[in-house]
């Protein structure tokens, strides 16, 4: 997708029409619009949002956004249109979106829409003819779908909360759309349909008990994606809520009031973490132990019996044996005894009766580890005794520490709650809200887990009954060939499925890590691990990695630019190499003030970055970003350059500059011109 122009009539500061044509070359592939604060650069991102989506970022969101200047010319009259158009380019086919909304005038100040915004969009294809879409959202869906649109249209000085770059269940999400796995889930879909229709066959051929069993599988399988789609929903909110948790923590840091008890209660809470990972531990152990060696506490009376009897045998010379069958097999068979008497019928009979008795390696075997284990039954049971105190006693002991742990926390939170201040009491209250959505989600995901378990065991109980009933007729066990089939198939999509996702995850974390080394001054590194989060690792004194819980705006800014421009240039990537699965594709980087949080030597290296990464990039920059090292770093990209100018009623004239003029007429709004 490259975007070509944009038109916008009415929109926030934007008074009548203005139009930008982007530069859609590939060595030149960055256009800049440039102005002062409050100009209109987050209206022109939030352009693009609304004539795709019908939504907005602003903090009023969709309220106010017809132009005030157009309400204040109508004078309480009339009707108003907002219009916003964007041409752009893809796939071979080039694409004309358009939204448009009517307001009537109120009064001199306000207005309110007559109806909902009408979304319409023309393609024309490679022949040259027009035809608008009879279905826009479904094609535009398919093309850059609303829940990707954070990446490729920001704010940048809201980029550390975007949404999905520390949601693992979104980043997964995004790398499969953005990578053209959607052909997988298709397949899977649309087999998962036929091995039920085929079902459907075998059930209406088969006995009353057999249809029984299908209805039962067919319901279990039903059950078991909706369990495992609210398993992923309740992880995705316990991650959100993990994230968004930690994220409080650290403001509350910020606060000198508040700093020494956050980190004392941080603290407490890593070893009230530690502490239950052992108590698990423990558990685990005493689990193991008693599995494997259980027995031996319960089994006194067997094993006093078990002794008792080989004794008895033992004293009537049964056991041991003297001898074993082996002996007496080859003595017959060479025809002399040991002592050289040659064996006749009268011997031979004798050493058949002899056989009889006789042991067996296997029962010799069986006796010496009876034996053995009779003898040693007492100290292995002291042992396992022992042990398994030594183990509880540990685990008393955790527990208690816990018990201490979490009161110091509780102690800790009432001395938070009673500091003296607003803010950090809305961030604490705004903590306990998300701990409490964070259980919730456990807990949800914890049930949906043991559901999915009882429900998968049951379906392969039904699943073996079923196997077992006996199917006669040929069209039926053609259907159910079919079927079994498609089950297997299916089965092989989704470990494809999560496959071809991991390659990319690794191929993705490993272009993150490349760009943002690439910028960061600090020997950190940035991967998607393997629950598709956006980490970022530091090395402890000790040599060792761990995720840092705590990141500068700045480098917080820095995380998130890699990732985006670096998923775009992976889309790029895999597109131009066309592979069966990987189908990639070519995406704009549309960025407001990507700067905002970075000082001189983090603008440079990231505008340097980013326009080498992505295949169209469209800035939208305050002066002061603009200027100096920014565009010295991709100033030989940009091939379309524009400036915003804001018309200002009663403007001094010792004010007036490039950007901000005095207005013609009584109105304020902004527009747009060609740079030099």
């Amino acid at each position: 997708m490259l975007i070509e122009s944009i038109k916008i009539a009415n929109f926030r500061q934007f008074y009548r029409e203005v139009e930008l044509n982007f530069s859609t070359d590939s060595e030149k592939n960055v256009t800049v619009v440039h102005g002062a604060n409050g100009s209109g650069k987050t209206s022109l991102l939030n352009a693009f949002k609304w004539c795709f989506y019908g939504k907005t970022d602003f903090d009023s969101f969709n309220d106010k956004i017809l132009n005030e200047a157009a309400i204040q010319e109508k004078n309480g009259e009339g009707v108003l249109n907002i219009c916003i158009s964007v041409n752009f380019r893809h796939d071979g086919k080039y694409y004309g979106a358009i939204r448009r909304q009517k307001f009537r005038c109120i009064d001199a100040l306000s207005a309110e829409p007559i109806e909902e915004s009408v979304f319409s969009l023309d393609v024309i294809g490679e022949d040259g003819q027009t035809k608008r879409s009879p279905t826009p959202f479904v094609e535009l869906k398919s093309i850059l779908p609303e829940d990707l649109q954070p990446y490729f249209f920001f704010n940048g000085e809201r980029i550390e909360h975007i949404a999905g770059v520390n949601q693992g269940g979104q980043v997964r999400d995004a790398i499969r759309k953005l990578m053209g796995l959607e052909i997988v889930d298709r397949a899977i879909t649309h087999l998962t349909k036929a091995k039920k229709q085929y079902r459907q066959v075998v059930r209406e051929e088969v006995s009353e008990e057999q249809r029984d069993l299908h209805d039962s599988i067919q319901k279990q399988e039903e059950d078991l994606e909706r369990f495992l789609a609210s398993i992923e929903a309740a992880k995705r909110a316990e991650d959100l809520a993990k994230n968004e948790v930690k994220r409080i923590r650290g403001e509350l840091k910020k606060f000198e009031k508040s700093r020494d008890l956050q980190e004392e209660k941080d603290d407490l809470l890593s070893r009230l973490s530690d502490n239950q990972r052992a108590i698990g531990q423990v558990r685990d152990r005493q689990k193991r132990l008693i599995e494997e060696s259980g027995f031996l506490v319960i089994s006194d009376n067997m094993f006093e019996r078990c002794g008792e009897l080989v004794e008895q045998n033992r004293k009537r010379g049964v056991l041991p044996f003297g001898i074993n069958e082996q002996f007496i097999d080859d003595r017959i068979e060479l025809g002399v005894c040991i002592c050289g008497t040659k064996i006749d019928s009268n011997e031979h009979k004798c050493l058949i009766e002899v056989r009889r008795t006789a042991g067996t390696d296997q029962l010799e075997s069986a006796y010496t580890g009876v034996s053995a284990l009779i003898r040693n039954h007492g100290e292995s049971v002291d042992r396992f005794r022992d042990y398994y105190k030594s183990e509880a006693k540990s685990l008393a002991e955790l527990l208690s520490q816990s018990e201490k742990l979490k009161t110091q926390i509780e102690e800790t939170s009432a001395q938070l709650n009673h500091v003296p201040d607003a803010v950090i009491s809305q961030l604490l209250q705004a903590e306990r809200k998300q701990e409490s959505i964070q259980e919730k989600a456990t807990m949800e995901k914890g049930a949906a887990t043991k559901n999915w378990e009882e429900t998968d065991k049951e379906k392969s109980d039904n699943q073996a009954l079923l196997d077992r009933l006996d199917v006669q007729k040929d069209f039926q066990n053609i259907a159910k060939k079919r079927m079994e089939k498609a089950h297997e198939i299916i089965e092989i999509m989704t470990a494809l499925q999560g496959s071809l996702s991991n390659q990319v995850r690794m191929d993705l974390s490993d272009k993150v890590d490349e760009t943002f080394q690439s910028i960061i001054r600090k020997p950190v590194r940035a991967i998607i691990d393997e629950n598709y989060s956006l980490q970022v690792l530091k090395v402890s004194s000790e040599g060792e990695e761990y995720v840092a819980s705590e990141q500068s705006t700045g480098e917080r800014q820095v995380t998130s630019l890699s990732f985006i421009s670096s998923i775009i240039s992976l889309a790029k990537q895999k597109h131009s190499q066309k592979t069966m699965f990987f189908q990639g594709g070519l995406y704009p980087l549309v960025m407001d003030s990507p700067f905002g949080a970075l000082d001189e030597d983090y603008r440079e290296k990231v505008a340097s970055k980013v326009s080498e990464l992505a295949e169209q990039v469209i800035m939208f920059v305050s002066n002061s970003q603009w200027k100096g090292k920014v565009k010295e770093a991709c100033g030989d990209r940009v091939g379309k350059s524009y400036k915003l100018i804001y018309h200002i009623p009663n403007l001094e004239e010792s004010k007036e500059s490039e950007y901000q003029v005095r207005s013609a007429n009584r109105f304020e709004f902004s527009t747009i011109s060609e740079a030099d």
